[in-house]
């Protein structure tokens, strides 16, 4: 796609699929053949309307249908107000189950980072794709004592929709070395990530579903709900590849 196809696109109006996974077929008809698959999230430009389906665009230029109640407006969808903690825990929790995915970011598969960029976009909300890049935005919170985790501030501190960050590097006694995980905090000891696949975890050692291993290699946290709008914390309406110019 050059500059000019992007601005056409980026112009266009479209719509976007919102039901977790589905298909865009050839025709208006459900036993047509299957164009594409689609997950939650995906923006297709709107062509029209025809027997409850919506006829759309892609990037690529191929064209197909999608059943219309599985879509939204494009405009809709952007001017939601900012998220709150118990929206970003309800699209995590629809994740749950999904096989961990090196790279992914949808309901067929998800990485930890792909995971939790996902649970924020789905909300209208954009952050770093690396869990190493998202542990440098928004507001650092304080869940250490030395270099080891303090349950006591974890408990204190932290709120749900908070992003954790760990490092494998410290079960080989290395401090300070490469964030290598997150997940999103759910509140009371409570954590959802994803590794081997979308699960809910725990940091007190006393609870059924503690996780031992990312306890002990946390090494970090930060707040993004209260920082959007700030430096790579940005609305999709505001981001570069999805407002109008």
């Amino acid at each position: 796609m050059n500059e000019k196809k992007f601005e056409e696109w980026q112009n266009a109006k479209k719509v976007v699929f919102v039901n977790d996974y589905g298909h865009a077929f050839s025709t208006a008809n459900l036993t047509s053949t299957r164009v594409s698959d689609l997950v939650n999230g995906n923006i297709l430009k709107f062509l029209s309307v025809q027997n409850g389906f919506v006829k759309v665009g892609f990037p690529d230029g191929r064209e197909a249908y999608v059943p219309a109640g599985q879509t939204t407006s494009y405009e809709n969808w952007l001017k939601r107000p900012n998220p709150n903690a118990t929206e970003i825990l309800k699209t995590a929790q629809t994740l749950l189950g999904v096989p961990y995915l090196w790279g992914g970011t949808s309901i067929k598969g998800v990485d930890c980072s792909g995971f939790t960029k996902t649970a924020y976009f789905l909300n209208g909300v954009i952050i770093p794709r690396d869990a190493s890049q998202q542990a440098l935005v928004g507001e650092k919170l304080d869940v250490m004592e030395s270099d080891s985790v303090s349950i006591e501030k974890c408990i204190k501190n932290l709120k749900p929709g908070d992003l954790l960050f760990f490092s494998a590097a410290k079960r080989r006694g290395i401090n300070n070395g490469r964030i290598s995980h997150t997940a999103i905090y759910m509140g009371n000891g409570d954590f959802i990530q994803s590794a081997g696949m979308v699960k809910i975890s725990s940091i007190l050692p006393t609870a059924t579903n503690y996780d031992e291993y990312q306890t002990k290699t946390l090494v970090g946290a930060r707040r993004i709900l209260t920082q959007i709008g700030q430096a790579e914390i940005i609305k999709v309406e505001k981001h570069d590849w999805y407002k109008k110019n």
